[in-house]
């Protein structure tokens, strides 16, 4: 007689096959038009998604048995499904690096819950249903001892073919990661895209930045007035195209559309950096550079802020406080503003917050307190708010002005808020001798029922530059130095101008 048969190794490749499908699964779910991937792109999803996945838990298994590859689907299951509803509802593509840089806001219970209808609930089936299946596995579950490390090495001779074959250049950078998912696959593009972020100290950063200032210089804006007090408004998501629609007979933003139409805005390219985020914006006003690293701007060690527009301002007298309704460390902004010699950074901590939000201060307590604060001041002074509110998932506060569901809607009803709170702040503003400058970070990037975030393809975001008159507003005339389009980054040159 002979004795039981034990497992049949295509019994380990079956269940590594199919430990792998959330990869996959995550991979559609992520690129709505994967459909038009070529075939070289389907190729890498497929082999990179399986061979990185399986690797994993090959190698679980070979070093733990059955016990390690529950460990490891224990950790990786919940990891994928807070990526894909962080990458859904505030980055809307998979970035590991991003979820990991900024882990301190996924800890906060608000964002979580913000995250929670953005998380695909197919692939949390998929993973529960490998949870069920590793369970009843018992015994059976062997895997050889090459298995593991052959398909993880396999996995990162396929990242680096991927980096070979498209090097991630500007287009990465700032046409986004989704791009490169849908070419190169999830998992080559979580590799390469973690690695270049996570790089931390990067020696060549600070010289990157001066190169690309002298090789590209910034269009400078200058004006002929002078004030005692200026407030930059840097609002979250405000779209050039939000400032003259409406549903049905209601403005938007009837506050942004009425200022928008006195003083006219301008077009201004907002430079935004899918590695940088939204505080890509906020570094090039403050510092004068473009963010056009390959990790966020505030991580770039050894730069010379020597004409950071603090510094500037503290030559002539002035102060330049900045005030965020977010934590201080978020984006690394802390440590990087003080080497700037920014005077104070009031954030979250710092803020009486009265009202509900998912996320952060609102942006009516945000205003509130720098209005406050500017009633206390007794010399000149910059002003510089970061607003949070209408922030991507659209849902952080409570605002249901207009009917119905959908980015677009839901877009209109935060943004509203924000255009609320904006009236009150700067109607109610009694600090005399000020001018404001008010743009957005980036546009929304939401389309559907006939609107968009951009009157082109090229992005571009409102910058207005005004003073209150009486009971309306008068813009405050500029000239542009310099060829090419007004970005960001040129408001650097115009607030010290000011002063």
């Amino acid at each position: 007689m002979t004795g039981a048969r034990g497992p049949r190794p295509w019994t380990s490749w079956c269940w590594l096959a199919f430990l792998g499908l959330p990869g996959l699964l995550l991979y559609f779910h992520y690129i709505p038009d994967v459909a038009g991937a070529t075939l070289r792109a389907r190729a890498f999803t497929f082999a990179t998604t399986l061979t990185g996945f399986a690797g994993l838990f090959g190698l679980a298994g070979r070093l733990g048995g059955r016990r390690g590859v529950a460990w490891a689907y224990a950790l990786l299951a919940p990891l994928l499904l807070v990526m894909a509803g962080h990458g859904l509802a505030f980055q809307a593509v998979p970035r590991l690096a991003s979820l990991l840089f900024n882990s301190g806001e996924v800890k906060d219970a608000h964002v979580l819950r913000a995250m929670v209808p953005f998380v695909p609930w197919a692939m949390a089936g998929l993973l529960a249903a490998g949870a069920g299946a590793l369970a009843a596995a018992g015994p059976a579950l062997r895997f050889r001892a090459w298995v593991g490390p052959v398909l993880l090495g396999a996995w990162c001779c396929l990242t680096a073919l991927a980096a070979w074959l498209n090097p991630f250049g500007r287009n990465y950078l700032f046409e986004g990661v989704n791009v490169n998912v849908r070419n190169y696959g999830l998992l080559a593009t979580i590799g390469y895209d973690t690695l270049r972020t996570w790089r931390g100290g990067d020696a060549q950063a600070a010289a990157r930045l001066e190169e690309d200032a002298g090789r590209r210089p910034i269009p400078r804006l200058a004006s002929a007035e002078r004030a005692r007090h200026v407030v930059i408004l840097q609002v979250e998501s405000l779209d050039w195209n939000v400032l003259d629609w409406k549903v049905g007979a209601r403005w938007v933003v009837p506050f942004l559309h009425g200022l928008a139409a006195e003083v006219g805005p301008i077009p201004a390219f907002p430079n935004y950096s899918s590695v940088s985020g939204s505080s890509g914006s906020d570094f090039q006003v403050l510092s004068g550079y473009r963010p056009v690293l390959d990790l966020p701007a505030y991580r770039a060690a050894g730069v010379d802020y020597s004409r950071a527009l603090p510094r500037l301002l503290a030559a002539k007298g002035a102060v330049l406080d900045l005030f965020h309704g977010n934590r201080a460390s978020f984006w690394s902004r802390e440590e990087a503003v003080g080497s700037m010699g920014i005077h104070a950074f009031h954030a979250l901590k710092d803020i009486p917050c009265t009202e509900s939000t998912r996320w952060g201060a609102t942006d009516r307590d945000l205003f509130r307190y720098v209005s406050r604060w500017a009633d206390a001041q007794t010399g000149p002074f910059a002003a510089m708010a970061i607003t949070l509110s209408s922030h991507s998932p659209f849902n952080l506060v409570d605002s249901h002005v207009f009917p119905g569901s959908g980015d677009v809607v839901n877009y209109f009803n935060v943004i509203r808020y924000t255009d609320t709170a904006l009236e009150e702040f700067i109607t109610g503003w009694r600090v005399p001798d000020t001018v404001f400058v008010l743009y957005g970070d980036h546009p929304a990037h939401v389309a559907g029922d006939g609107y968009r975030s951009c009157p082109t393809a090229r992005d571009v975001v409102p910058l207005l530059v005004f003073r209150k008159e009486g009971e309306g507003f008068r813009r405050v005339a500029l000239v542009q130095q310099g060829e090419g389009q007004i970005e960001l980054a040129s408001v650097h040159s115009l607030v010290a101008g000011l002063f």
